[in-house]
């Protein structure tokens, strides 16, 4: 935990994107269904104006992607959207375990909380994606908590590439989520 970075996403931009555009563009978009379905329509919803998360995830991304709906930009991504706080301080680190296991690290402090806070029941989940996989976490009850601090996460394949590794917290009843923090690895 030699460099710890600090957490400071910048508000969501008021962004004029037509319901027409959006249509348009989502029909070009190229992500995974269960990254669609577990992660940012229930964190989108809310914050939908129609109520479709999907389409208010795809506004407010639409400069993440290329012209061909191919995800481009991972460090503006901003993957969900939520109330809960997000770690102050954190860092995400590759392992290079000399037994050929993929770890990837990821850690955060609880500055401001006390141990019974009801936030320290949040879950810890993640989405890593490389350049042909995607990988993801979202608790369901079985995860780790806020209160840990860290997840060692075993990654199911091998990359030659950088991984770009998303965290954020969900809480317990998964009815919202804390902006996702990044780091490429």
């Amino acid at each position: 935990m030699a460099h710890m970075m600090t957490c400071k996403r910048p508000p969501l931009k008021e962004v004029n994107v037509s319901a027409l555009e959006a249509f348009e563009f989502s029909r070009k978009v190229m992500l995974p269904k269960i990254l669609t379905e577990e992660i940012i329509k229930p964190s989108w919803d809310k914050c939908a104006k129609d109520g479709d998360g999907v389409q208010a995830f795809l506004a407010q991304n639409i400069g993440a992607f290329g012209w061909n709906g191919q995800l481009e930009d991972f460090h503006n991504l901003v993957l969900t959207n939520g109330t809960l706080p997000p770690p102050y301080t954190y860092d995400i680190e590759m392992s290079d375990e000399p037994d050929g296991e993929n770890d990837v690290c990821i850690m955060w402090f609880n500055e401001d909380m006390k141990e019974d806070d009801e936030r320290m029941d949040d879950e810890i989940c993640f989405v890593i994606f490389s350049s042909d996989l995607v990988y993801l976490h979202t608790g369901n009850g079985k995860g780790r908590k806020r209160r840990d601090e860290y997840v060692n996460v075993t990654i199911p394949f091998g990359s030659k590439d950088k991984l770009k590794v998303f965290a954020f917290f969900r809480s317990k009843d998964g009815s919202d989520y804390s902006l996702a923090w990044y780091k490429e690895v």
